[in-house]
């Protein structure tokens, strides 16, 4: 089963802008905008089990538009905060069907665990990182839909990413 996602929110009222109060961090010359960014949450309201295909200015279309407010929020960070030097992890294949690569761009210094949820956030995998690369069976009774994986170490949140699970191929 292949689930096709693709939304496009066409027509002037449908584009939006998102304004928050936020503290930048400036250090020599770079600046911090902490800014967090829930993305699953451009999906609330939206049934995405068989897929979603919406090229409109209406439908659900629409209603991503009209959740993007709640997509964006100030991050919090403390003054102590060390931010890591690249906040994004590879997926590889995303979609997936029966399994994912976790690829982490920086070197692995301590234990870090991957969380699988999904749009309800729902706990579905949960495993500890255990080197750079690390491949993950995706289990039969994983639905297919839109799920977000979460890496963390003993103190915080590293990084989030979006995952596709397009279900077992037959």
């Amino acid at each position: 089963m292949n689930n096709i996602f693709q939304i496009h929110t066409i027509a002037d009222e449908n584009y939006r802008k998102v304004s928050l109060d936020i503290n930048e961090i400036v250090n020599g010359d770079t600046m911090l905008v902490p800014i967090e960014a829930d993305y699953a949450r451009l999906l609330h309201k939206i049934d995405v089990s068989t897929g979603v295909t919406s090229h409109s200015s209406v439908g659900r279309s629409k209603q991503v538009s009209i959740n993007m407010p709640s997509v964006f929020s100030p991050a919090l960070l403390s003054s102590a905060h060390e931010p890591i030097p690249d906040t994004h992890f590879l997926i590889a294949p995303n979609p997936a069907s029966d399994f994912f690569t976790v690829t982490l761009p920086w070197t692995k210094e301590k234990p870090m665990t991957l969380v699988l949820t999904d749009i309800q956030g729902n706990t579905v995998l949960e495993e500890t990182i255990l080197s750079k690369t690390q491949t993950f069976d995706l289990q039969s009774d994983i639905a297919p839909g839109v799920y977000v994986l979460t890496l963390s170490d003993n103190r915080q949140v590293l990084a989030t990413e979006k995952i596709i699970v397009m279900g077992a191929n037959l």
